[in-house]
């Protein structure tokens, strides 16, 4: 059934605003990590897949504070238009319960339940791989760190991958501050819990759970990983070449694992290079504004101008001659005459409009008539 929440709509810029979210969920509740995690479709967005999660324990709601902190500063560097489809995004959230709460716009299911289905076949273990390292692209280029990239926290809905649990982000270049992330996936920097989060710890989970979604073999520490992924065949070789080092500082970035996929090095619109200038963009949305305006601006004046002036009329066609046999040739109408100053039309005989017909067809007349008194005149006869 549909449920009105009255959440604080998370936006990159300004102030937070009451927002009214109404939801369809699916029956029942699953707990995880702390939260009780509720499934819906927004009503009112088209069906856009969403999780309501509810944070019963202290962990549980400094990881929500840290998701909606991490949310809110990815949208307001990035832009709305610009947030990437392989992160979650928050679209609504109440902080000031016992039991905050926080709406996430997310779809799929995780990588985890695919465990009956490994190895991955090529065709979609190549979506997903393409979709995580564009995550992580974007992650490194806003000096992020996600610290817990897993196969419960990617997503896949049968066409691209979503990395969720923004909750363990921080900024890249913090002191790590104890152990963080999970066994099998996490690296041995995190493991230890020594030194500063960097972007390659990223790197070295992805790259385990690519190992794993390609190989179906279980996991082991950094050396074993290292080893095994130099038995495989080539391409899946090249591409975790140098991902299980134990110094994070020597490990590829994610850039350079994408370059290494075949014909998709820079597919990405947060690719090498720099990204639009936000000043750019409002520059270029501004002289857009200001065409538009002018075009409104001369309809206005054209329909305030009236409509345009009528076309003369065109010439009356002449008149043709009468076809009369009397009267002046090129003269129009019947032949008049004057009787005592007054112009009339002449009312010819019948006995002239008759000859007018031609001689052929007097003629012809006249053969009839003696042809039918000569008919007469032998029945009389008789």
């Amino acid at each position: 059934m549909s449920e009105r929440l009255e959440l604080i709509e998370c936006g990159g810029s300004g102030p937070d605003r009451q927002a009214v979210f109404v939801v369809e969920f699916e029956p029942g509740e699953r707990v995880r990590n702390g939260f009780r995690e509720r499934t819906g479709v927004l009503v009112h967005r088209g069906g856009e897949r969403v999780v309501l999660l509810v944070a019963f324990t202290d962990e549980a709601r400094r990881q929500l504070a840290q998701s909606l902190r991490m949310s809110r500063q990815l949208i307001r560097r990035l832009g709305e238009r610009s947030y990437p489809a392989e992160l979650i995004r928050v679209l609504g959230y109440r902080t000031e319960a016992h039991a905050p709460q926080l709406l996430v716009a997310e779809s799929g299911r995780p990588l985890s339940a695919r465990d009956h289905q490994l190895p991955i076949r090529p065709a979609e273990l190549g979506e997903m791989i393409d979709g995580l390292l564009n995550a992580l692209a974007v992650l490194h280029k806003e000096r992020l760190v996600h610290r817990a990239v897993s196969a419960d926290s990617v997503l896949w809905n049968g066409s691209r991958i979503q990395l969720r649990d923004l909750g363990s982000m921080t900024d890249e270049g913090v002191p790590r501050g104890g152990p963080v992330g999970a066994d099998p996936w996490r690296c041995p920097d995190q493991a230890a819990g020594h030194g500063n989060t960097s972007h390659q710890d990223d790197v070295y989970s992805a790259g385990a759970l690519i190992f794993r979604l390609a190989t179906g073999e279980e996991l082991g520490p950094a050396a074993h990983l290292a080893h095994q992924a130099g038995l495989q065949d080539t391409a899946l070789r090249s591409l975790l070449d140098g991902v299980f080092v134990e110094d994070s500082g020597r490990r590829p970035t994610a850039a350079t694992l994408r370059s290494r996929r075949p014909g998709r090095p820079h597919d990405h619109p947060f690719g090498p290079g720099p990204r639009p200038d936000p000043g750019e963009r409002e520059r270029q949305a501004r002289a857009d504004f200001r065409e538009i305006r002018r075009q409104q601006e001369a309809f206005r004046t054209t329909v305030a101008a009236g409509p345009p002036p009528a076309a003369p009329p065109l010439p009356r066609p002449q008149r043709r001659p009468y076809p009369g046999v009397q009267g002046t040739p090129g003269s129009y109408g019947p032949p008049h005459r004057s009787y005592g100053g007054y112009s009339g039309v002449v009312r010819r005989k019948p006995l002239d409009r008759f000859l007018d017909l031609g001689p052929r067809v007097v003629g012809g007349a006249v053969s009839v008539v003696l042809l039918a008194a000569a008919a007469v005149a032998v029945l009389v006869i008789r």
